[in-house]
């Protein structure tokens, strides 16, 4: 004969009940993993400074020429703020 599990509160639990109850357990394990990490996250900061010398000219070309391009396709300028008469952007 199958073990009879009783719950917290001395009820007797179905097969169904059971599952439901290991399901529920990891499900709030998986929450408190994820509390832990975004804690963590939010405690997080950065040791080493943004520069603030402009940067690498190089990186600064390729970023400006980034734009120029995504300023050409319409799937992107279009669900920006017009700058100037245009939607674009701006940066």
């Amino acid at each position: 004969m199958a073990k009879r599990v009783t719950s917290d509160t001395g009820a007797y639990m179905s097969q169904y009940d059971q599952e439901v109850e290991t399901r529920l357990d990891r499900l709030e394990a998986a929450v408190a993993a994820l509390e832990v990490k975004v804690s963590e996250l939010q405690d997080h900061t950065h040791t080493t400074p943004a520069p603030t010398d402009g940067g690498d000219p190089a990186l600064a070309e390729k970023f400006e020429s980034l734009i120029t391009t995504l300023n050409t396709v319409p799937t992107v300028t279009q669900w920006l703020p017009k700058v100037n008469g245009e939607q674009k952007i701006d940066v």
